[in-house]
């Protein structure tokens, strides 16, 4: 989940940038797609996440998800769960990223005024704190993504270390003393440091949290997610590439200290799972249907409302065309029956009613068309042609008594 609000007594939590869809963090009772934004240079991957002691509800799934597929798992004591989630994830380090100018808040390139100005909101005093720093860190460097990562390099390759064990501070101002004392802590204050220091320069960035893993410590293409490996990192905005994952806690040890980075948590239980899942999975189904708490429902109205929030210019342009539609259709509905219509009689009452002051001849006509046991097409013909000559003298008449009134 990532963490978008921020004040110096709550920290980093959770709270949508104005225009923002919710961001999903339960599960749903049926294939769901998921409201999202579409950014440049991501692929589809998908996810199959079997929990044993996490709440079998929790969504976890890489950035963005896009779609959950809920599973009902077979007869088994060891799963509480298991589903299917598909996101779009961004590989590696595309060239588009190198180049990016900064954020301008054109909703074009994913993210309003309205967003950019939440993303960067620092309280003053925290970017007096933070702000000098950061600015003689990046002063050398024009590019947006250079800045980026010159902040990155100066966490991870300069004199911070990474600690378990990294005291209080003694005016409680933890926040200054890992950033101008101690210089060690680990990943939520890195984590922390380095979003406010991006978020002072103007540079829009959130708080994210979940697990890290490394590729080599799965097996057939499963890994193991232990609470050890809960983790803390930064998510920065690129125009049109939209959130990007940067990890700024240095892998360089405090002095006296060590840990295992590699995080591997295979081992005698990760085994027997997945033989119990390589076992039965073709016992999983699809879950479809089942209510929907009270949480779930509001989670759609909800999402419903911020979607035509985010999208209300096109829905009003998309109503105010619908009405112009309708509203031609309705003009034209006679005419269509006059010239296309079978029907004899009605074409003769439609001209009826187009008809403001009819003569008596016309009259006569739409009476026969009314209770005369045929009306036929000569009559049909007539009638069109009294209409039609009847109309001219009309818009003549109308003419004369503007000039006279003049």
């Amino acid at each position: 989940m990532y963490l978008s609000g921020w004040s110096p007594q709550k920290g980093f939590y959770e709270k949508s940038a104005p225009g923002e869809p919710e961001q999903p963090l339960r599960i749903t009772q049926q294939p769901t797609e998921l409201l999202h934004q579409s950014f440049l240079c991501r692929e589809r991957v998908s996810q199959e996440i079997f929990t044993v002691n996490l709440d079998p509800d929790s969504l976890v799934a890489l950035d963005y998800p896009l779609s959950v597929t809920p599973y009902t798992v077979w007869d088994t004591v060891s799963f509480k769960g298991a589903y299917k989630a598909e996101s779009e994830v961004l590989h590696g380090v595309p060239l588009d990223l190198i180049t990016a100018e900064p954020p301008s808040g054109n909703p074009a390139e994913g993210l309003s005024a309205e967003a950019l100005r939440f993303y960067t909101a620092v309280d003053s005093g925290t970017k007096a704190l933070l702000f000098p720093i950061a600015e003689s860190v990046t002063a050398p460097f024009a590019l947006y993504y250079d800045k980026v990562y010159a902040l990155l390099e100066y966490f991870r390759e300069g004199e911070y270390r990474y600690s378990l064990c990294p005291g209080q501070a003694p005016d409680g101002d933890q926040l200054r003393y890992f950033v101008t004392e101690s210089k060690k802590g680990y990943c939520s204050y890195f984590a922390f440091a380095y979003c406010l220091m991006l978020r002072s320069l103007g540079i829009p960035a959130r708080l994210a949290a979940g697990f890290f893993l490394q590729p080599e410590s799965g097996i057939l293409n499963y890994y193991p997610v232990r609470a050890n490996m809960a983790h803390a990192w930064v998510e920065v905005f690129f125009p049109y590439l939209g959130w990007v994952d940067i990890d700024p806690t240095t892998e360089q040890l405090a002095d006296g200290e060590s840990l295992d980075f590699s995080f591997q948590a295979g081992g005698d239980q990760f085994t027997q799972l997945l033989d119990e899942i390589l076992l039965n999975r073709s016992a999983l189904r699809i879950r479809h249907g089942g209510t929907l708490s009270a949480a779930e429902a509001q989670t759609v109205a909800q999402r419903v409302s911020q979607f035509f929030k985010m999208h209300r210019g096109i829905l009003l342009c998309i109503a105010v065309l619908v009405a112009i539609l309708l509203y031609g259709a309705f003009r034209a509905y006679p005419y269509l029956i006059i010239r296309w219509s079978g029907n004899n009689r009605k074409i003769i009452l439609t001209l009826k009613r187009l008809h403001k002051h009819p003569s008596e001849a016309f009259y006569a006509l739409t009476q026969k068309a009314k209770f005369a046991p045929s009306c036929t097409g000569e009559d049909v013909a007539i009638a069109k042609q009294l209409y039609r000559s009847e109309k001219k003298q009309g818009k003549k008449a109308w003419k004369r008594s503007r000039r006279n009134g003049k």
